[in-house]
């Protein structure tokens, strides 16, 4: 009893682990990706925009 328990068990975190491969999937919502954000001006802008963002924040208000 306990052998088939332990089987079934093993059987079924197989599965779970396996079956949410496409939900783990990430979609990107705009046309800025971490592979070509810095391929364009616009790329550059929002990559600046965001590094001043952090610093302003580091710092605090002035």
């Amino acid at each position: 009893m306990n052998k088939i328990l332990k089987y079934t068990s093993v059987i079924a975190l197989a599965m779970a682990a396996t079956s949410c491969s496409d939900f783990l999937d990430e979609e990107l919502k705009s046309s800025l990706s971490p592979e070509n954000t810095f391929t364009s001006s616009l790329g550059f802008e929002a990559g600046s925009a965001g590094l001043y963002l952090h610093l302003t924040f580091e710092k605090g208000p002035r």
